[in-house]
């Protein structure tokens, strides 16, 4: 009997046992070791994700993740969703379901007996990125090389994959105040993107040059930095870069700048401008949507436009409240609430902001 009449077979004893259309899944599923509607879930999700229907592709790719876990199946496709979900999870800033979804993956592709696959060299590479977001520097630099060292014994010295374990290791360098070893291996990173003509991945790492310059006091480079991201995107990508969240990311680091230096109505153009981008794309929920709220909220302050700041930052920190692993950022919007509220000569309330921020920090 061929595989064809066996599938045949199986089916009809299952719809003579009155199992239904679930119990042909389980049947298929324990034949095959994949449940096709997974796969369609998988594909259905990515389409999505290009699309930039964030929301839509993070509960169709849960779903499929769920069906997977229900047939007890942990095989390559199980690691590549999560990768997926990962990846989405880095996007809404939600660094603890980062971590946990690409530590899964990687811990299945070991499990799978070959750690050496490129696939692995992703999930380590997410893993680190994750673990920058949340501030474990440490052990994100040591996950980040191993990333790298897999790559570059793999990979063509151009690759772009290649570019990205570099860009995501400047990218902690950057955030821990390694500056010369962040901008060597972000130039490196930046020389990849653009030989393997990625002119997404060209933006985010110029922008990240750009980080790197406001990191070290040097405002007036990181604003050329922003713009030129900004400019080799929108040229490249004259429709997709409206609203692409790259350059909502992007934008939001120009204004931060542009506040800095006293530009406050470039800065709140660029802001809010950003938000409308993270609304359309992002969850309601997400971290990365409260962190551009509360960076404009200081931009209206700033203005002292005080009562246009308050529900922003009451927003912000509602938002961090519904995300566990939060605790600096959060601290830090309290913080500047609490000023705003003694701004207003509201004494007892910016107490009770700055305890609750004090608590954020103590608690880690």
């Amino acid at each position: 009997m061929n595989s064809f009449k066996k599938k045949s077979a199986n089916k009809a004893m299952a719809l003579s046992l009155g199992l239904g259309a679930v119990g042909v899944a389980m049947i298929v599923v324990s034949m095959t070791g994949f449940d096709v509607s997974v796969a369609q879930l998988k594909a259905r999700g990515l389409g999505e994700i290009q699309r930039s229907e964030l929301g839509k592709a993070e509960k169709t790719l849960k779903e499929a993740l769920s069906r997977q876990e229900l047939a007890k199946q942990e095989s390559s496709e199980t690691a590549e969703i999560l990768l997926s979900l990962g990846r989405l999870a880095n996007d809404q800033g939600r660094a603890e379901d980062a971590y946990r979804y690409f530590d899964r993956a990687s811990q299945i592709q070991t499990k799978l007996m070959r750690p050496e696959l490129l696939a692995t060299a992703e999930s380590l590479n997410g893993l680190g990125e994750a673990l920058t977001l949340k501030g474990d520097y440490e052990k994100s630099e040591m996950v980040l090389q191993q990333s790298l060292s897999l790559r570059e014994n793999n990979l063509p010295a151009g690759s772009i994959e290649l570019a990205q374990s570099r860009a995501a290791l400047g990218r902690l360098y950057t955030a821990a105040g390694y500056f010369t070893q962040a901008e060597a291996l972000l130039r490196q990173a930046l020389k990849g993107a653009a030989t393997g003509k990625n002119s997404e991945m060209v933006a985010e790492v110029t922008s990240e040059i750009g980080t790197l310059y406001c990191n070290q006091g040097r405002y007036g480079e990181a604003v050329g930095a922003y713009k030129e991201a900004l400019s080799a995107f929108e040229k490249a990508s004259p429709v997709a870069s409206k609203k692409s969240l790259v350059r909502a990311n992007i934008l939001v680091n120009l204004a931060e700048v542009e506040r800095r230096q006293g530009s406050l109505k470039s800065a709140e153009r660029n802001g809010a401008e950003a938000i409308a981008i993270y609304a359309a794309k992002l969850d309601v929920n997400s971290p990365t949507l409260a962190n551009a709220l509360n960076n404009l909220a200081l931009i209206y302050r700033n203005q002292g436009r005080l009562q246009e700041a308050e529900p922003l930052y009451k927003r912000a920190i509602a938002i961090y409240d519904l995300n566990p692993g939060m605790n600096s950022v959060q601290a830090n919007a309290l913080r500047n609430y609490a000023e705003l509220l003694s701004a207003s000569g509201r004494t007892s309330e910016a107490y009770t902001m700055r305890v609750r921020a004090n608590d954020k920090l103590s608690s880690g």
